[in-house]
């Protein structure tokens, strides 16, 4: 039997990527109890996810029921738990070999890491992911860590067309090459967080903007706030104002290319004062809090992230480069190694 004979064999799961569809809208405290209702009654879209919207909860539904608050949405897709990729490695890929289960979607670019792996082995997983995302222009594998000041992390191709593609996120539309400006799926309930605690007419700066995966979604969901975006790396400043022309929000966002150290003193000359700062960049991101008091005032609040293995150490710093600052919340919103974490800090000052 040939390996693609094998392959299709196995259970097919979700195409990743997003669908528009019908949604029920309903408060948080009701979100549970409706759907169980909806999934009791058939009709719960279970190919959808349920995500957060503002205060609501929106719930996937395969059709309309008196009633209820039904609106148009583009939710994400389910995706199949790792294990399926895992069930549909075991035997095809040889025995004795190890490989990481772990992948990420990027629109329609599949990311594995299996860079130990034979190259013949490398195809094989690569097809396997193809039966559970066909909708896949590209697959290719992590080839070694972060080490560039771009954050980017070098990928090889196994198989398929060019790596530029768009990602659907949290309703916004995000035009990137995940091996040419850095980008974690990950990330997207984060950054949905992030978004919700935004209030009415904030001006916000996000540091290390990226392709604008904070940035879009904060102009798309607040309209009447003004985003100002800094992205060092030359090829993720393109995307980021191509991604600002994708998402119609050229009125209420600037895209800037250059070096943070360099253009937050000239914001500051330009007298702009920030209602909420965000510093997306784990990595070195306490050599950055200087910058931030001549741009803030009272009740400013700051985003910051660190990697740490507990919250004491970036606590420390943050203690000692912003005097006065008050913590409101800090959490971990990712693992990157056993015990290690993404840590993030909601800061008031």
């Amino acid at each position: 039997m040939s390996v693609l004979s094998s392959v299709q064999k196995k259970k097919k799961g979700g195409t990743g990527g997003s669908a528009a569809g019908l949604a029920v809208r309903v408060k948080r405290a009701l979100a549970e109890k409706t759907r169980k209702t909806l999934s009791d009654g058939g009709l719960l879209d279970k190919g959808r996810q349920i995500v957060p919207e503002g205060e609501f909860i929106l719930i996937p539904v395969l059709g309309r029921k008196k009633g209820l608050d039904i609106v148009e949405r583009d939710l994400p897709l389910q995706a199949p738990h790792s294990q399926s990729l895992e069930k549909l490695l075991s035997g095809i890929i040889p025995n004795g070999e190890k490989f990481s289960k772990s992948f990420d979607i990027v629109g329609t670019v599949g990311i594995l890491d299996i860079p130990s792996l034979p190259k013949e082995s490398q195809k094989f997983a690569a097809l396997a992911l193809r039966k559970v995302y066909p909708n896949l222009t590209c697959i290719s594998t992590r080839a070694g860590i972060i080490e560039d000041e771009f954050r980017v992390r070098p990928l090889k191709k196994i198989w398929g067309a060019k790596m530029e593609t768009t990602h659907n996120e949290n309703g916004v539309r995000l035009k990137l090459d995940p091996s040419k400006v850095y980008f974690s799926p990950r990330q997207a309930s984060e950054r949905k967080r992030i978004a919700s605690l935004v209030g009415k007419n904030e001006t916000i700066l996000v540091m290390f903007a990226g392709c604008g995966p904070y940035s879009i979604l904060i102009a798309k969901e607040h309209p009447d706030c003004f985003v100002y975006s800094i992205e060092k790396n030359p090829k993720g400043a393109k995307y980021l104002s191509e991604n600002v022309k994708l998402n119609k929000i050229s009125l209420n966002s600037e895209a800037i290319s250059g070096d943070v150290r360099k253009i937050v003193p000239k914001l500051a000359k330009r007298g702009l004062l920030f209602d909420r700062i965000l510093m997306p960049l784990p990595k070195d991101a306490e050599n950055f809090l200087d910058l931030v008091l001549p741009i803030s005032k009272k009740g400013t609040v700051v985003h910051f992230y660190s990697f740490g293995r507990d919250f004491s150490n970036a606590e420390a710093i943050i203690s000692e480069k912003l005097p006065g600052a008050r913590i409101l919340n800090s959490q971990k919103c990712g693992d990157i190694a056993p015990g290690k974490f993404r840590l993030v800090f909601d800061i008031e000052l």
